[in-house]
C-alpha cells in the first residue's frame, strides 16, 4: 500500500491556513512551513475589514462567520462592531450611521483571525514547522506573502479614551493619501487609537511624513489627537500583480504571493482566503486553479 503524499504549504498566513484546513478536512496529510516563530507574527495586532462577496457590501459579524464557513473555515476570533464612521473628504467631514454594524477583524497576535485558523488547523492534525521556508516543489502551495512594494502603510498609536469605541474615521484627501488612497482611525482598546495612512507608488516612501502632516494640518485629526505624542508606530507594505497564471513551475501561488490584492483599497483577506481554498481544491480534485 502506497504511503499518502503529504501536502506542503509554505507560509502560515490566511491563504496557507485556509488551504491546510481544507486539505485536512479532505483527509489529506498536510504540513505548513512558516518562516517566523509563530502564526500571526507578520502583523502588529490591528483591526481590518473582512468584506463578504462584494467590496461594496459591508457584512455583519454573523455574515463574516458565514462567509468563512462557506470556505470551510470555522475559527474563533476577536472583532469589533463599528456602528458609525466619520467620512472625511478634501472639503468636508460628516458622520454616517450604518444600517448593519461593520465588523473589524483582529489581525495578528492573540485572539486574531490567524490564531483562530491555526488552532482549527492543529485540531485537524495539520503539522506546523516554524523557522522553516523550504524551496517549493511542484504541487506545493506558496503562501509566503508579498514580494513587491506597490503600496505602503504607516500608523501611530495615541492615547485617547474619548474617541467613540463603536466608531471609526475614514479620510480621502489626495494631499495626504495620494492616488485615491486613504487615512483611517480605529480604536484599539479603551485607552488607545491607531491613526493609519496608506499610499501607493510613487508616494509609498512618503507615507510616514504624510501621516504626520495630516495630523498637524487637518482640524478633524488635530481635535482627536489633541496634542498627544505617539506611544508607538506600525507599518507595512503590500504588492499587487495581475498574473496570467498563478501556477509557476508547478507551484500554486496564493494570496499576496500571487499578487492577489485590491490595488486601490488594500482589502486582501477575501483574496487570501479564497485563493487558498481554490488552490487546495485544484490540487485535491485535479482541477484548473487558474
Amino acid at each position: 500500500m502506497a504511503l499518502q503524499e503529504t501536502r506542503k504549504i509554505i507560509g502560515g498566513g490566511l491563504s496557507g491556513l485556509a488551504a491546510a484546513i481544507n486539505f485536512a478536512k479532505n483527509d489529506e496529510k498536510v504540513e505548513i512551513h512558516e518562516a517566523r516563530d509563530d502564526i500571526g507574527m507578520q502583523f502588529h495586532p490591528n483591526y481590518q475589514v473582512l468584506l463578504k462577496e462584494s467590496p461594496n457590501t459591508p457584512s455583519s459579524e454573523a455574515d463574516a462567520t458565514s462567509y468563512l464557513k462557506k470556505w470551510g473555515l470555522n475559527p474563533k476570533f476577536t472583532f469589533k462592531d463599528a456602528k458609525k464612521f466619520v467620512c472625511c473628504t478634501q472639503k468636508r467631514d460628516f458622520t454616517i450611521s450604518l444600517k448593519e454594524p461593520l465588523p473589524l477583524i483582529l489581525r495578528g497576535g492573540k485572539n486574531s483571525l490567524e490564531r483562530g485558523l491555526a488552532d482549527e488547523a492543529k485540531d485537524l492534525g495539520v503539522e506546523f514547522n516554524f523557522k522553516s521556508r523550504p524551496k517549493p516543489s511542484p504541487g506545493d502551495i506558496m503562501s509566503s506573502g508579498s514580494y513587491r512594494t506597490d503600496m505602503a502603510a504607516f500608523g501611530a498609536y495615541y492615547e485617547n479614551s474619548d474617541f467613540p469605541r463603536d466608531q471609526f474615521l475614514y479620510m480621502h484627501d489626495e494631499k495626504y493619501s495620494p492616488r485615491g488612497w486613504y487615512l483611517y482611525i480605529i480604536p484599539m482598546d479603551k485607552d488607545t487609537i491607531k491613526v493609519m495612512n496608506c499610499c501607493s507608488k510613487p508616494y509609498a516612501k512618503q507615507v510616514k511624513k504624510l501621516m504626520y502632516k495630516a495630523v498637524e494640518e487637518r482640524s478633524v485629526l488635530k481635535n482627536i489627537i489633541d496634542g498627544a505624542k505617539p506611544t508607538g508606530t506600525v507599518g507595512g507594505q503590500g504588492g499587487v500583480h495581475f498574473p496570467k497564471t498563478a501556477i509557476k513551475d508547478g507551484v500554486y501561488y496564493t494570496g499576496e504571493a500571487a499578487g492577489f490584492q485590491d490595488p486601490w483599497r488594500g482589502f486582501g483577506m477575501n483574496y487570501a482566503v479564497e485563493s487558498g481554498v481554490l488552490a487546495q481544491r485544484a490540487i485535491s480534485n485535479n482541477q484548473d486553479y487558474d
